[in-house]
């Protein structure tokens, strides 16, 4: 997940005429719903858990928090992320260059 993280936090992401720059919140978002999506995966469901995983990863991936902002996401890329049900597709097609 480390790699998966890294990756999706830190890439130029570019689209459409209609990008926006990814804000703080964005970068977080993408961040918790890679965990929330990882942690599913795995057979936890329980949202204390999910909350201290989020947490402990915003902490450890702060740097690439701070990197994302301001990165280019195509336009409904966030949409793309929330719908995402896997770090493939959120990484691949929602994450992708267009």
């Amino acid at each position: 997940m480390k790699r998966a993280l890294t990756v999706a936090l830190a890439a130029a992401l570019t689209g459409g005429c209609n990008d926006t720059r990814a804000t703080p919140e964005d970068c977080g978002r993408i961040l918790d719903r890679m965990v929330e999506i990882e942690l599913t995966s795995q057979g936890y469901n329980d949202p204390v858990l999910l909350g201290r995983m989020r947490a402990e990863l915003r902490d450890r991936y702060q740097p690439d928090l701070e990197a994302c902002v301001g990165r280019l996401l195509h336009d409904g890329a966030m949409e793309c992320v929330e719908r995402a049900r896997d770090i493939e597709t959120l990484i691949h097609t929602c994450l992708h260059h267009r």
